[in-house]
């Protein structure tokens, strides 16, 4: 049998593949076209105003691969369930047209045994989804806030830095965030008492980020009599990942477990709000692979058929069915009910579908 799920494996992850990417490559085709004057304008800063054709073609590639190249890490996150059933549709189809589903129940084997390769392949999909949301996105998330201007540097975007509070009652503004660097300019820090009241004031050119505190370039601290002293550096635990969580509530979707659970449990204050955002965020990330597999399984009975017949009709039963298990527990885990834990809410749309999917597979006949 090591032959028959080797083969169905093989033939599956190869349409994962290719629907990768010719959805990647149709995603970022529509992009270059749309923006391609920004485009040639970046090119040109890069390769100058007077440089050939082909070195303007270069520099072109070069900043659609800057810009895209961590994109389609995040892209890959969002698709992978969709590619699933997608590929898994047009193996099954593959299958049927060849009459290989009667060859199997020929050799007495149920079709029930040929999810087997289906959902290995599947969980290897997911493990590769889960290693790219916890292990590579987190790596390149400064890199996904660019635009075109600054797309073919490694450096992260430009942020402004609004009013922010560390565990210290200090108050923090900065003119602008390089992500990339973890550089802050103009920067002005307030340090204030228990009642809000300001007792002196931080300034400096420059700050960066040292892992555990921030190293200003020529740092000013004065009091409110006047006086003036030289300082190099503030220990807070106002980092990096604080900054992006606060300045972008919608960055948390680039964050791992681990750097989501240290923004929580760091001192500096989240809004309750904030807090419940990113606790759906990672625990909605296995409900949404757990809702994937589990589609899977519910669509899977559509497309296994003992004889030969015209597929256009099952898939035409089967797309509603997938859409509304994958969109609904998209939005379902995105707004879980209130009043329940958000790790319990997060998991409603997998317990909804459970039956559903032992209902189809058991009803597959064979």
């Amino acid at each position: 049998m090591a032959i028959l799920d080797r083969y169905i494996a093989r033939l599956y992850l190869t349409n994962i593949v290719a629907i990768l990417v010719a959805l990647m490559s149709f995603v970022v085709a529509v992009d270059v076209v749309v923006n391609l004057p920004a485009l040639m304008g970046a090119g040109r800063a890069i390769a100058g105003d007077n440089a050939p054709a082909h070195e303007l073609a270069l520099a072109v590639l070069r900043v659609v691969a800057g810009l895209w190249g961590p994109r389609l890490l995040q892209l890959f996150s969002y698709l992978a369930g969709v590619v699933c059933i997608a590929a898994m549709g047009f193996t099954c189809v593959n299958l049927v047209r060849r009459r290989e589903c009667v060859a199997v129940l020929a050799s007495g084997l149920s079709l029930h045994r040929l999810f087997v390769p289906f959902l290995a392949v599947a969980l290897l999909v997911t493990a590769a989804q889960a290693v790219d949301q916890e292990l590579l996105i987190p790596r390149v998330a400064h890199r996904l806030l660019r635009n075109y201007e600054n797309a073919a540097t490694s450096a992260g975007a430009n942020l402004r830095v609004p009013l922010l509070t560390d565990s210290a009652n200090r108050l923090w503004y900065a003119v602008r965030y390089d992500s990339g660097d973890q550089r802050l300019e103009d920067l002005a820090v307030w340090e204030r008492d228990p009642e809000g009241g300001v007792t002196s004031r931080i300034t400096a050119d420059a700050a960066r980020w040292t892992g555990a505190e921030w190293m200003l370039e020529h740092g000013v601290a004065e009091n409110l009599a006047g006086d003036r002293a030289p300082i190099d550096r503030i220990a807070t635990d106002l980092d990096p990942t604080a900054i992006l969580v606060n300045r972008f509530k919608g960055f948390g979707q680039n964050l791992s477990w681990r750097q989501i659970s240290a923004a929580l449990n760091q001192p500096v204050p989240v809004s309750d709000r904030t807090r419940r955002e990113l606790n759906t965020i990672r625990y909605g990330r296995v409900g949404i692979m757990a809702c994937n597999l589990l589609t899977l399984c519910i669509v899977l009975p559509f497309f296994l058929m003992r004889e030969p017949r015209g597929m256009l009709r099952q898939t035409i039963k089967a797309a509603p069915v997938a859409a509304v298990a994958l969109i609904g527990a998209v939005v379902a885990v995105a707004a879980p009910p209130p009043g329940l834990p958000v790790w319990v809410g997060a998991m409603i749309p997998a317990l909804v579908l459970i039956p559903i999917a032992i209902a189809t597979t058991s009803g597959l006949r064979t």
